[in-house]
């Protein structure tokens, strides 16, 4: 065996307004603070690579906590996921009841018996955190809005999450004798991963201003970081009493995928830039690394003997994608390791060495290379001659 080796090429987070001797259990996965104690803000936060899921920053993320309209984005998920299913279709006409006309809060002031198409609902869903319109999306897709509910809960254990109790499409803080939603930071990181995988819930969560009702109504993204900050492209804010300023954010730059979730930020510009200086902490401090692509070349030839043909090239048989902290991604070496020469027969897709990633000592990943052709063994009066 021969190897072939070629290399390639912090600032503390301060939250500063946690204050966990306050939280209190008030129920399963629900805290709240006493109603003897001053009312004081609770802040959990992730940060994660969008493609990965790799975690890159995270504070008390597993805590429960009420999402708000941050639960939009399970409700655009599941929708998006029956479109995806063929069970529905974004332009099917979407009759509004009474219940959705009736929403209150943000909304684009439904009336009972307009028809819109599902996108269109959709679109006001995540550009204008409609709760009318998260309502008439339930129905439709759903059939009624505890079916589609139970889905959302369904979708919930699906994607792992472990936190997550849902009992609206909206967020809306709930009515006498109605529980509240309640959501993990990490759990909606995992939401905004699954969600943002859908193409047109990316380009939804990422439209600053969109027009509605034919131009009558202007629907506009409270999401700031849209206009504000270079590489935004979402997702979704949140906002209650209860439950404080909300923000799951996602950007895009220098090759890095980032979504942040923020829960329970007391100011609503304080919750942008703390979404902000969690987006920019990691653009700054980590870097995306791609040593391998799938189905790329890899390696020199490798000679064949008794065979008829030649050589063959080495394929990986998937792509190597690594995110490192900036001092680390400097320090990494890439080894080829293909043998100096294979007997015939050999098929495509054989499995005839691999791609080791290395800093020091230590593997961080490896993917097999494979026979990019068949050869098949020679006669024997080919081999003679």
């Amino acid at each position: 065996m021969v190897s072939e080796v070629r290399r390639v090429v912090g600032v503390a987070l301060l939250l500063a307004w946690l204050a966990p001797s306050w939280v209190v259990a008030a129920g399963p996965g629900e805290v709240r603070p006493p109603a003897t104690a001053p009312r004081e803000p609770f802040v959990s936060a992730i940060v994660v690579e969008r493609e990965t899921g790799q975690v890159l920053f995270e504070e008390n993320a597993d805590q429960p906590w009420p999402p708000a309209s941050i639960v939009k984005m399970m409700t655009a998920l599941v929708a998006l996921e029956a479109v995806e299913a063929n069970k529905v279709a974004l332009t099917d006409p979407v009759r509004i009841s009474r219940h959705a006309a009736a929403m209150g809060g943000s909304q684009v002031y439904l009336a009972e018996g307009e028809i819109f198409p599902l996108g269109e609902l959709l679109k006001a869903v995540l550009v204008a955190s409609a709760n009318d319109g998260s309502v008439a999306v339930a129905e439709h897709v759903g059939g009624s809005v505890e079916a589609f509910i139970e889905r959302m809960n369904q979708r919930a254990e699906e994607l792992g999450l472990t936190a997550t109790t849902l009992h609206s499409v909206h967020g809306l803080p709930p009515g006498v004798g109605q529980d509240v939603d309640r959501m993990s930071a990490r759990d909606l990181a995992t939401v905004a991963r699954a969600l943002l995988a859908h193409p047109a819930a990316r380009d939804w969560t990422g439209t600053s201003e969109a027009p509605f009702r034919g131009g009558a109504f202007l629907m506009r993204n409270h999401n700031r970081l849209l206009r504000t900050m270079p590489g935004a492209y979402g997702v979704k804010t949140g906002f209650t009493a209860a439950s404080g300023f909300q923000m799951a954010a996602a950007a895009q730059r220098d090759g890095l995928d980032l979504i942040a979730v923020v829960l329970g930020v007391p100011g609503k510009g304080s919750s942008f830039e703390r979404a902000r200086e969690l987006l920019e902490k990691g653009f700054r401090e980590w870097v995306s690394v791609h040593p391998v692509r799938a189905g790329a070349p890899i390696g020199t030839r490798v000679p064949v003997a008794g065979g008829t043909r030649g050589i063959v090239r080495g394929r990986a048989v998937r792509d190597l994608h690594l995110l490192l902290p900036r001092a680390e991604a400097r320090a990494i070496s890439i080894e080829v390791r293909l043998p100096g020469q294979l007997e015939a027969p050999v098929a495509e897709g054989q499995e005839i060495g691999e791609v080791i990633v290395r800093r020091g000592d230590k593997v961080l990943a490896q993917v097999p290379v494979v026979a990019d052709r068949q050869v098949k063994q020679a006669g024997w009066l080919s081999r003679f001659w």
